[in-house]
């Protein structure tokens, strides 16, 4: 990963966000934490340099949402200022079936994924590191299913 130039961040941010997310903190390097604010949403937030005008959907901002989860979803709107409660609850009940879809596909891919791993003979430890979940997890399951000894 190469650095980048102040100007090049800069103008990378530019042309992602078209002005409406300004860097707060100075740019020191692709790795740095800094801190950002959203003209639009009126929101001060944090980020990584490389993250935030990187290609990953789930780091970029969106004004009223956080960031994603580890499959790239996002997670509960977040209010902007001045939103009526019943707005919120038109904008959650919305994106509460498309969430509990999505929610759905990824733990019957999760679930088909695990299986095939169980399957191919992988250990608890390389499943566990497949999936990104805690080994005990991994662990348990196979000692209550009598796959391995305690």
């Amino acid at each position: 990963m190469a650095d980048m130039t102040k100007e090049q961040f800069e103008t990378r941010l530019e042309t992602i966000y078209k002005g409406e997310v300004q860097a707060l903190t100075k740019y020191l390097n692709q790795r740095c934490t800094m801190v950002f604010h959203c003209s639009e949403c009126k929101t001060v937030f944090f980020g990584k340099a490389s993250l935030i005008i990187g290609t990953k959907e789930q780091f970029l901002h969106k004004c009223g949402f956080p960031y994603g989860d580890i499959d790239g979803n996002r997670f509960h709107i977040v209010p902007k200022r001045g939103d009526s409660t019943e707005a919120l609850k038109k904008k959650a009940k919305k994106n509460t079936v498309k969430e509990g879809q999505k929610q759905k596909e990824s733990i019957a891919l999760r679930s088909k994924k695990f299986y095939e791993l169980v399957w191919n003979d992988y250990t608890y430890q390389k499943i566990a590191k497949e999936l990104q979940v805690n080994p005990q997890i991994i662990k348990d399951h196979f000692i209550r299913e009598g796959l391995i000894n305690k």
